[in-house]
């Protein structure tokens, strides 16, 4: 019998999500944003990823300096997992969200905004 991955499983490897992760300044860290995508039965749907780091005050800080490493193939319930990783570069210490934004090839309407709260460090 064919059991579905773990949600919390890519590429074979187990993790466990930070609800509140540390960042140094300018260091690497490896980030798994999942999503549910509507008609994942057909295959994987191209789209194009963008993300914007938010302060505190909900004021855009500009583009996060983000590389995609890795997408996991639909699941049955549509579910993808996007590996991801960012790099935190000329942020002063405090609180911030990472805003990612998803939406089709083709420029439509983004299909999926959330954000991911993280703090940097003076050094992690």
């Amino acid at each position: 019998a064919h059991t579905a991955p773990d949600p919390l499983e890519f590429g074979g490897n187990a993790f466990v999500p930070l609800l509140d992760p540390v960042i140094g300044t300018g260091t690497e860290s490896q980030i798994c944003l999942m999503f549910y995508q509507l008609g994942a039965e057909r295959g994987p749907t191209p789209f194009d990823l963008a993300a914007t780091i938010v302060d505190p005050s909900g004021q855009d800080r500009g583009p996060a300096n983000i590389v995609l490493l890795g997408r996991s193939r639909p699941g049955p319930e549509g579910l993808v997992k996007l590996l991801i990783r960012f790099r935190a570069s000329d942020l002063p210490p405090g609180p911030y969200s990472l805003r990612f934004v998803l939406r089709s090839s083709d420029g439509g309407a983004p299909f999926a905004v959330t954000e991911a709260p993280f703090r940097i460090s003076r050094g992690a």
